[in-house]
């Protein structure tokens, strides 16, 4: 799904102005990319959550 321009706006002033969201995005995906080595069910699922927190750390990390 491809968010809209009022979305994406909404999104990135949300990064901007509260850069804790970030860290807890950038510290989850660091939990989970730790994990991935070692997963045996889920691991499509897993990989996909890695994908989608990443994919929000870039769009809401307003300091790249």
């Amino acid at each position: 799904m491809k968010p809209t321009v009022d979305q994406l706006n909404a999104l990135f002033v949300m990064g901007r102005q509260n850069q804790v969201v970030v860290e807890f995005l950038s510290a989850w995906r660091m939990k989970e990319l730790e994990q991935l080595p070692y997963a045996t069910n889920n691991v499509e699922v897993q990989r996909g959550r890695v994908q989608v927190l990443t994919e929000l750390q870039k769009l809401l990390d307003t300091r790249s």
